[in-house]
């Protein structure tokens, strides 16, 4: 859901494609946000090499999968059990649990 903070114009950015504003105050409200002004429609995650720990500097996991769906809170909820996480705990997927989708109930298909 994070990836959808590449919708925002320029101008929001202050002129440079520098996306650190929607980092400030709260990176999963603005996550949140930007959902609700547009939710994904199909969402689709390469997980197959994985970044367990910091944004740039974590450690590699692979995990050789492929995730899409419709629902981008059950996509998101799926990612990060992959990564040892606890869906729950994520505060954007709290945020959006029943009004994006839901992290309840999830699906997995494979094939």
């Amino acid at each position: 859901m994070k990836n959808m903070f590449g919708i925002a114009p320029e101008p929001f950015y202050s002129g440079s494609w520098n996306k650190s504003k929607l980092h400030s105050p709260s990176t999963h409200k603005s996550v949140f946000d930007v959902c609700l002004y547009k939710k994904p429609g199909l969402c689709v995650v390469d997980a197959a090499v994985a970044l367990r720990g910091t944004h740039l500097s974590g450690r590699r996991k692979n995990i050789g999968l492929i995730l899409a769906g419709f629902d981008p809170v059950a996509v998101d909820a799926v990612g990060s059990r992959l990564l040892g996480h606890n869906p729950k705990s994520i505060e954007y997927l709290r945020l959006a649990n029943g009004l994006l989708g839901s992290m309840d109930n999830i699906e997995i298909l494979d094939g």
